[in-house]
């Protein structure tokens, strides 16, 4: 991804994050923070059950390291309707349900055309 965004060319396309209005602090939502990770997960997985987002995951350390770890887990989660991020630029994803449902929920009624542009971290 760092040889598309090199060209200074490219900058342009990235301003909309810094070109915004300015907001005070108290004008964004407020979220929940949680004293324990237990209570943090079933708040993340409440999300999910309350969105109706399927959530896959896989547990990735070899069974001889995971007992190691003092009751940690390294974990792989997905979950189609969350809007991918891609490598590829020949294969672009724009299906993800979040991908319209976000900019409603944030206040933004119509969008005029789609950023096909990748996403900068993926």
């Amino acid at each position: 991804r760092l040889l598309y965004w090199c060209p200074k060319e490219k900058i342009k396309n990235i301003l909309f994050w810094t070109s915004g209005s300015v907001k005070n602090y108290d004008e964004f939502p407020k979220y929940k923070i949680f004293d324990k990770k237990k209570e943090q997960l079933e708040n993340l997985l409440e999300f999910f059950r309350e969105n109706k987002y399927q959530v896959i995951y896989k547990e990735i350390l070899e069974k001889k390291i995971r007992g190691k770890l003092d009751g940690m887990a390294v974990v792989m989660v997905k979950s189609p309707q969350l809007q991918p991020l891609y490598l590829k630029e020949s294969l672009p994803a724009f299906g993800g349900k979040r991908i319209k449902e976000v900019p409603l929920k944030i206040g933004v009624k119509s969008v005029k055309q789609l950023n096909l542009e990748p996403h900068p971290f993926a």
